[in-house]
């Protein structure tokens, strides 16, 4: 039997639109990707703030999702080097217990002339509660290395946890993710991919953010996502029988995400 799931995705900013559209208590996992700040050309947002603007704007925001999660909910959040410190910090002065700093490295960043070149971003796991989270660790197990090589006896039953390092590769070969993989390996969407949307500079692989909703929600459970972009969360949410409710400024997004979760087919019901 499946399970009667629900979308939304709202054109305004979470600022309002949380506390106006989201019950209390209601995301068990709350995922999303911000801007980084660093000049992006957004539709419909200015991506150049001063850096006490920009964590101000980033507190305000993260502030409104934890008012309204469930008390042994989780949130993930993807931040860039320049930031993840200050955001870091941001998150636990706020009372969010961390789990870990998911470190997702990709191959062909911006070459830099007079600095490395950046080639990673940090996703920030927190839970609500310091004991009582949701973790699905069968849900994302794989086989460890005592199974694939050494046909170790001492191989743990049912595989073993991914390691924290996610490696990026330049193009979409199938080989970029297998199951049986233990670190995770996914590619990053670029404009040459055909399952690229416009209406966003970042697009995030539903592959990885799939296993993030794995992890810490169970089906029936809704997701939240405060920067929806081109509605990735919904997609790996609605895909794994969860509901999900998007927030985005941009108009552009809203219609391609609403247009892009049609097309799945996840027979979920909208609800304005």
């Amino acid at each position: 039997m499946k399970l009667k799931t629900t979308f939304a995705v709202h054109k305004q900013d979470c600022l309002i639109g949380v506390p106006r559209r989201v019950a209390e208590g209601l995301p068990t996992l709350a995922a999303f990707d911000p801007p980084y700040n660093l000049g992006q050309p957004y539709s419909d947002y200015v991506d150049r703030k001063t850096q006490d603007e920009y964590i101000s704007f980033l507190q305000q925001r993260v502030d409104v999702t934890c008012r309204h999660m469930h008390p042994h909910g989780s949130i993930w959040i993807a931040i860039n080097d320049a930031n993840v410190s200050e955001v870091d910090v941001m998150c636990k002065g706020m009372g969010l217990f961390p789990r870990r700093k998911i470190i997702w490295h990709y191959t062909f960043g911006q070459n830099g002339t007079k600095n490395f070149t950046a080639s990673h971003i940090t996703w920030l796991y927190y839970t609500m509660h310091q004991t009582k989270f949701t973790f699905n660790a069968d849900a994302i197990k794989v086989p460890s290395a005592r199974q694939l090589v050494y046909n170790d006896k001492r191989q743990a039953a049912g595989g073993r946890l991914p390691n924290d390092t996610w490696v990026l590769l330049p193009d979409r070969e199938p080989a970029a993710f297998k199951p049986v993989s233990n670190t995770w390996l996914f590619s990053r969407v670029c404009g040459t991919f055909k399952d690229k949307i416009e209406e966003s500079p970042n697009q995030m692989p539903v592959e990885l953010m799939q296993r993030i909703v794995s992890a810490c929600s169970n089906p029936g459970d809704t997701v939240l996502d405060i920067f929806n972009g081109t509605g990735t969360t919904g997609v790996a949410a609605l895909s794994l029988g969860r509901s999900y409710i998007g927030f985005d400024v941009s108009a552009a997004c809203v219609k391609a995400s609403i247009e892009r979760i049609a097309t799945h087919n996840f027979n979920a019901y909208k609800i304005a």
